[in-house]
């Protein structure tokens, strides 16, 4: 099962998708869970993974038909077992304004975690800013 890093900019981004659209990113990211553990090599086609051109290490995932993520691998937090680091979410837009690393604040944690943005809101302890994609 890979981990996961969710910059503030995804989290940004999320929190301006429908319900619908969230919907949407969840049963795609079931399909991008079960192809990073089987070993990442190859992805589901509708999932139309591919590089970010202009940005080196960022990778973008298909989720609807106009509907993106950005990402890219980081180190390994468990051994053997992939990092994925969310940077945006949305539509094409997201292309237009990518995000950098710097500045904004990691949330660590294994795919899934259920019930840490009720945490967040309610003014949860830091290591419960992880929100669930599931």
């Amino acid at each position: 099962m890979p981990t996961r890093e969710v910059l503030a900019s995804f989290w940004r981004d999320w929190d301006r998708l429908t319900p619908q659209q969230q919907r949407a990113f969840r049963a795609a990211l079931v399909q991008f869970i079960a192809d990073i553990a089987d070993g990442g090599e190859s992805f589901h086609p509708r999932l139309r993974v591919k590089r970010v051109q202009g940005h080196p290490g960022v990778w973008e995932m298909t989720w609807a038909p106009d509907g993106r993520a950005t990402f890219e691998y980081g180190a390994e937090v468990r051994a053997g077992e992939a990092h994925v680091i969310w940077r945006r979410i949305g539509t094409h837009s997201v292309f237009r304004r990518p995000q950098t690393r710097i500045g904004y604040p990691p949330c660590y944690s294994a795919f899934p975690r259920t019930g840490a943005r009720r945490e967040a809101r309610r003014g949860g302890s830091a290591s419960s800013i992880d929100r669930p994609l599931e």
